[in-house]
């Protein structure tokens, strides 16, 4: 293995350790011929992520467990996989167990962040060297201080730094500095302990050769750059405008944070591991096709999107917790609402294991599936099963099934019930309507005399007299395919010769029944009646059979005599 640099990490240092004073070490080198990066560091660790970043690649991002080499691929079989460029790279080490988010655990492992930079210039790695010289005076003049205990005003421009020469062409800079090494130092002198004495210092640049080009605010104290810009940032890449909105890529910002950009304009929401819960990052972006928040952890799957176009409202919360589809005030906790097309709702399964719409009360209330029409027309329920040989079942369902209602594919509708009891019945007011044929086993009436008013006495006579005239024909249902013959009565006739129930295209079964048995119950009277008249006139056909035997018996005795 060969060795390109070694930085001892502390203070300000190029890589630097996020945590405390404590100094720490870490080492990145080239092994196999420079086919791959090395980065290995005193720290103990038990989780690491690398990222590395570069003009000419998308951010390569690498997590890392105890046992793993922090290893990145420069080289593959002579193809070179890392373009040349320049390239920033961070290393977040966690010492201490991984966190579960809730936990309610303190945190007893710390975190070290160190950031470095390597080139990359015909497949081959460069890191930054260390400046050998001195810092002082690489002229070889002798360096004189100047002090003034009075104020100092210049009326013109100043320059500071080595490499300042007579005769410096100002242009419009109030103050230059020149030299290969540029900083500006905040040294606060507070010894007090209520006044603030952080030090700070404006960087130019890495002071060693092969290191980064940058402006930098530089927290002396802690030895970290909060505020970096790197060369070749694009005109506006941070610009805050006088109200205090911030635009990025823009000058003309119009809210309070403005990204602009040519494509897809994106924040980046990346837990690093640095605080010990699992890494993972999410995006949040929008373009002419989508808005979306991709899962760039668990392979950059957009699991969240808004096309262009969608209407206001399309997802609406409401503060008690409703969802509206297409509605600004839910009136349930899913309220779907269309004013130019079908609010449907739709449940799709593309493997075997089938799809559901359910409503479910997990306490003693009442699970409801519904349709209201609230405007002019009728509701309409529509149960609707697509694909071949596929049934519609609905049942409910106890420890033990109670009923099911079940359309099959062949057309037929079946409801059957585990239980002994009433399988279909109506409401007071409602009813049903059947344009085919109903097969049962029985079919029983409601005949109950505390559910009937309105009693009237019949003559049966009368009744037998209107069946008599009640026309009584062979016919087919118009929409019957099978054509079968039935015998009946018409409703027109039915309702002209009763005036029994509420229409006269429609015939009870209760009152053609009712009809039949007030019939046989005239018959009955006039057969009765005839029976009467029978036997009165067989009595007397007996007397006169009696008196005719007697007259026969004198005529003989006669003849005797």
């Amino acid at each position: 293995m060969k060795k390109f640099s070694k930085s001892m990490i502390c203070a300000s240092s190029v890589a630097l350790l996020s945590f405390g004073n404590v100094c720490a070490e870490t080492t990145v080198s080239t092994i196999n011929d420079g086919e791959l990066l090395s980065w290995t560091t005193d720290e103990t660790w038990s989780s690491a992520t690398l990222t590395v970043d570069g003009e000419a690649i998308f951010p390569l991002v690498n997590t890392y467990t105890t046992g793993q080499s922090i290893n990145l691929e420069v080289l593959a079989q002579s193809d070179q996989v890392l373009p040349d460029g320049d390239y920033t790279w961070s290393l977040v080490v966690y010492t201490g167990e991984q966190l579960s988010r809730g936990a309610g655990e303190a945190n007893s492992g710390s975190s070290a962040n160190y950031s470095g930079s390597f080139k990359v210039v015909g497949g081959a790695v460069s890191f930054p060297i260390a400046h050998t010289g001195s810092f002082d005076n690489d002229s070889g003049m002798l360096p004189r201080d100047v002090i003034h205990v009075d104020d100092t005003i210049i009326q013109g421009s100043l320059a500071a730094g080595f490499d300042s020469v007579n005769g410096e062409s100002f242009g419009f800079d109030t103050i230059r500095l020149k030299e290969n090494n540029l900083r500006i130092h905040f040294q606060d002198t507070s010894t007090s302990a209520s006044f603030p004495s952080a030090d700070w210092r404006i960087v130019a640049n890495d002071s060693s050769n092969g290191g980064a080009n940058y402006l930098a605010f530089e927290d002396s104290d802690a030895g970290t750059k909060p505020f970096y810009v790197a060369q070749g940032a694009g005109n506006n890449a941070l610009y805050v405008k006088s109200g205090g909105n911030v635009g990025f890529g823009t000058s003309t910002p119009i809210v309070d944070l403005h990204t602009a950009t040519g494509n897809t304009p994106t924040l980046r929401l990346e837990q690093n591991g640095t605080s010990g819960f699992a890494s993972q990052t999410w995006d949040m972006a929008g373009n002419e096709a989508n808005f979306f928040i991709r899962d760039v952890t668990n392979g950059s799957k957009l699991s969240f999107r808004i096309r262009p176009g969608a209407p206001e409202s399309s997802i609406d919360i409401h503060g008690d917790g409703d969802v509206g589809m297409g509605t600004s005030s839910p009136q349930a906790a899913l309220h779907v609402r269309r004013t130019n097309a079908v609010a449907s709702i739709l449940a799709e399964s593309t493997d075997a294991n089938g799809a559901s719409v359910k409503a479910e009360n997990s306490s003693n209330g009442t699970a409801t599936i519904s349709a209201v029409n609230s405007g002019t027309g009728s509701a309409t329920v529509l149960a609707e099963v697509v694909g071949a040989g596929q049934n519609a079942v609905i049942s409910a369902k106890s420890s033990a099934e109670t009923w099911s209602l079940t359309s099959k594919s062949d057309g037929s509708l079946t409801i059957s019930s585990a239980l002994l009891g009433d399988r279909l019945s109506f409401g007071q007011y409602s009813g049903s309507t059947f344009t085919g044929n109903i097969t049962c086993q029985a079919l029983t009436e409601l005949s109950d005399e505390t559910q009937k008013t309105n009693f009237v006495k019949l003559d049966q006579q009368e009744v037998l007299e209107k069946v008599l005239k009640l026309p009584v024909s062979e016919w087919t249902y118009k929409n019957d395919r099978s054509q079968a013959r039935h015998i009946g009565p018409m409703a027109q006739g039915f309702k002209a010769q009763f005036d029994l129930g509420d229409s006269d295209t429609r015939i009870s079964s209760r009152d053609m029944a009712g009809v039949a048995l007030a019939a046989i119950q005239g018959l009955n009277q006039t057969v009765e009646e005839k029976d009467a008249e029978i036997d009165a006139l067989k009595e007397k056909s007996d007397r006169m059979e009696a008196q005719l035997q007697a007259l026969m018996k004198e005529v003989e005795a006669l003849k005797a005599n």
